[in-house]
């Protein structure tokens, strides 16, 4: 084939025809640039191809990595709880009660409400999703702000799981230096444990420190940390769907978490909050089609939060013991927490 053009332009030289070789000439740059155009257009569609392929495949494995992340801190949560009504008796009674619990206590017994509960929690799929960034459509993109706000939170909770452990290695330490018995088993021993438990003041102190440190920092984090992977998981489903929107209250249930109790605010009935025993991370979601206002008011009727929310938004408002979240500012509807909880407004 090039000797064939060759042949062509020598012909045209030989004859004395410069102006169509000149023609021919530039016909022939003109095919070589569209012959590079297309093979480079050929290859962007290449590695558009695969990016998109990589996208695919590391939305499936976002998913599995936030289930799994789900799942941890669920279970961290619900050993917070366990803690949360220890701690609970310690300050009312004053004195230790033992959770009913059949994974509670080992070798330490009772001492075990000063573990560390530590939990491994993945972001190598959530790092790859930032790395993707240029990469992702504009609704991909959408995603990015709620993705980037977990991995923080994540690394935030690591910081606070590190004191946590360090206070908990001090108290064992203490315990160790101070209790001749603490690391035998035998009756002798264990009954010393049983009733140091029981009346001695400094371990209630011990306690009650340490499980407002605990609860408060690194279990609130890893409820953060849940409702975060809990709505980054939804709208991966929603993308995956084709669907404005997913149905959350569906996904939320099915993870184990459970609705607030609602009263209406024009009765005398008496909210009954379930008793949290730390603060909470709780998600709010309007899943009407209008602007929702809302309150965190406390028991005494102080209203320390305002937040408003557009349509298929959230917002994460931290909830302690006595407090409550009010529909409107002139109060439709007021909203008890429970434990595992969350509030989704849905159309009438």
């Amino acid at each position: 084939m090039i000797n064939f053009f060759r042949n062509i332009r020598q012909k045209m030289l030989k004859d004395g025809k410069t102006i169509g070789y000149l023609k021919y000439a530039i016909g022939e740059i003109i095919l070589v640039v569209i012959g590079i155009l297309m093979a480079l257009q050929v290859n962007n569609w290449n590695e558009h191809r695969k990016l998109r392929l990589e996208v695919k495949e590391t939305i499936g494995s976002l998913k599995q990595e936030l289930e799994d992340n789900i799942g941890e801190t669920n279970g961290f949560v619900n050993s917070g709880y366990i803690l949360g009504d220890i701690l609970r008796a310690l300050k009312t009674n004053g004195h230790f009660e033992r959770p009913d619990n059949e994974n509670f206590g080992s070798f330490y017994g009772d001492f075990d409400l000063f573990d560390t509960f530590v939990r491994e929690l993945n972001t190598e799929n959530l790092d790859h999703w930032i790395s993707l960034e240029k990469d992702l459509t504009s609704e991909e993109k959408d995603f990015l702000p709620v993705v980037k706000e977990l991995k923080k939170t994540i690394l935030e909770r690591r910081v606070w799981e590190s004191k946590a452990t360090d206070l908990s290695l001090q108290r064992f330490k203490e315990f160790a230096d101070d209790l001749s018995w603490f690391y035998n088993t035998d009756s002798l021993s264990n009954l010393k444990r049983e009733q140091y438990i029981k009346t001695n003041p400094e371990f209630r102190n011990k306690a009650i420190h340490y499980l407002n440190f605990q609860l408060n920092e690194n279990v609130y984090y890893g409820s953060y940390i849940r409702n975060l992977s809990l709505i980054m998981l939804w709208k991966l489903k929603s993308l995956e769907e084709n669907k404005t929107s997913a149905n959350i209250k569906d996904l939320l249930i099915a993870n184990h978490l459970k609705p607030f109790k609602s009263y209406p605010c024009d009765t005398s009935l008496v909210m009954q909050p379930e008793s949290l025993g730390f603060r909470n991370s709780v998600l709010v979601f309007n899943a009407t089609d209008e602007l929702k206002t809302f309150k965190k008011i406390k028991q005494n009727g102080a209203s320390p939060l305002n937040f408003t929310l557009k349509p298929n938004t959230f917002y994460m408002p931290s909830i302690n013991e006595n407090e409550y979240i009010q529909e409107g500012s002139d109060c439709k509807t007021r909203y008890a927490p429970v434990k595992y909880g969350f509030l989704v407004l849905e159309n009438n």
